[in-house]
């Protein structure tokens, strides 16, 4: 996956533990101007969108692409920690008890849902 790289990595907090919360963006180019699509996963932990994005990652090394393509797999990192083995454990914050969809828009400045949504905007 020689075409993929870091864009950008967010900090959002920290847990209860002080370990930094980084919600991270990767960028798939071929070098070839065009359009951009952008693609998230990971709002709720027990999603399987990170395996879906890598091998579309990998499927695409086969191809020149025009323009990039911004993945953000995992896109709430606090729901990811929830999941086990990928069951809806990570549907809810456990701390607000709402479903991390119902935070976008989003506030960096907002509760960790808050910041954890605005991020993809």
């Amino acid at each position: 996956m020689n075409n993929i790289k870091l864009l950008n990595s967010i900090s959002i907090g920290t847990d209860p533990g002080g370990n930094p919360i980084t919600i991270n963006a990767y960028e798939y180019s071929n070098g070839v101007s065009g359009p951009t699509l952008y693609l998230q996963g990971g709002v709720h932990g027990g999603e399987v969108t990170l395996w879906v994005l890598k091998q579309l990652v990998t499927k695409l090394q086969n191809y020149k692409i025009k323009g990039n393509i911004v993945i953000i797999p995992i896109a709430n990192p606090v729901a990811w920690g929830q999941r086990t083995y990928f069951s809806t454990n990570g549907k809810f914050d456990f701390y607000m008890g709402k479903d991390w969809n119902r935070s976008y828009p989003g506030n960096m400045d907002g509760t960790l849902s808050q910041r954890i949504s605005s991020v993809g905007f």
